[in-house]
């Protein structure tokens, strides 16, 4: 859904309906609703002017939504008239320019969700909605002269590159690898605890590898997998270590009957640099955080 990020204590005055135009240098033709977002900034010389409604101030959190139903360009004349039926709001400045966005209906949320905020129209997207969007991304890469290969193996892998989000968003193809990357760029406004994880077991001949993306929400944590098609959904886990013993059990399942356990590494790693070959992902991925199994 689209968000609106606005600072404070202008967020709380919209949500509870004490102001009903945001001003921007921009204009708009969106209509419709959106989330109104506090940003971490909060313009603290404006508080005690609306010391009297009572009002918290939270921030890095969506608060609520409104209905986006107009945009006014800010005139002198549109400007006194607004000062005139709410002195309090709109006389805290003046000499605005711009454009007005008519805010209306808005809906306070009883709980604030904690999200980072972005300039203009932003997208907040649940996990369950980044499930759903992941659809349109096929098992497969595609290299840098446009050709498509549906996997990956010894024979193609000097051909393969890490690729930007948006781009494997754009061709539509990605293996595991590059499909967490998608995930986490359709999660990065959330203020959840992400984890990338890369399993792999080290036979010396061609290692068998695995990566996912795992968050943390309300003290639970939970597998959301979409690349390996067998086990597509999002999971709910009571513990970390859980989660990552149910993915080592289903890892190992894929694994010859000569395995041994001290094969098998899992780590923990940060989002990488594009353009990144598969020894380079490989010996990225190892110099996180490794996982006891």
């Amino acid at each position: 859904m689209k968000v609106l990020s606005i600072r404070q204590p202008w967020a709380s005055l919209i949500i509870n309906g004490y102001k009903s135009y945001e001003f921007r240098s921009w204009k708009t033709k969106f209509r419709g609703r959106v989330l109104i977002h506090a940003s971490k900034d909060v313009e603290t010389e404006y508080l005690g002017r609306f010391e009297s409604l009572g009002l918290e101030y939270p921030t890095s959190a969506i608060l609520g939504s409104v209905e986006v139903t107009d945009c006014v360009q800010v005139t002198e004349e549109f400007e006194d008239k607004l000062i005139a039926e709410n002195e309090l709001v709109y006389g805290a400045t003046r000499g605005r320019a711009g454009y007005g966005f008519k805010v209306e209906k808005p809906v306070k949320f009883g709980e604030v969700i904690p999200a980072n905020g972005e300039l203009g129209f932003w997208e907040y997207l649940e996990p369950e909605e980044v499930m759903d969007l992941m659809n349109s991304i096929e098992y497969g890469w595609i290299d840098s002269e446009g050709k498509y290969y549906n996997c990956l193996n010894k024979d193609n892998c000097n051909n393969y590159k890490l690729l930007k989000a948006k781009d494997i968003i754009n061709n539509g193809f990605g293996i595991c690898w590059d499909q967490v990357e998608v995930e986490r760029f359709y999660l990065r406004n959330n203020k959840i605890n992400i984890r990338t994880i890369f399993m792999y077991y080290e036979d010396g001949i061609d290692d068998d590898s695995h990566t996912f993306l795992t968050y943390e929400m309300n003290g639970k944590f939970y597998w959301l997998e979409h690349a390996w098609m067998k086990y597509r959904g999002i999971y709910e886990y009571n513990t970390f270590d859980s989660l990552i013993q149910d993915v080592k059990s289903k890892f190992v399942v894929k694994i010859n009957n000569n395995y041994e356990n001290e094969r098998l590494h899992c780590y923990i790693y940060k989002k990488p640099k594009v353009g990144l070959s598969v020894e380079s992902f490989y010996e990225y991925c190892k110099q996180g955080e490794e996982i006891e199994l």
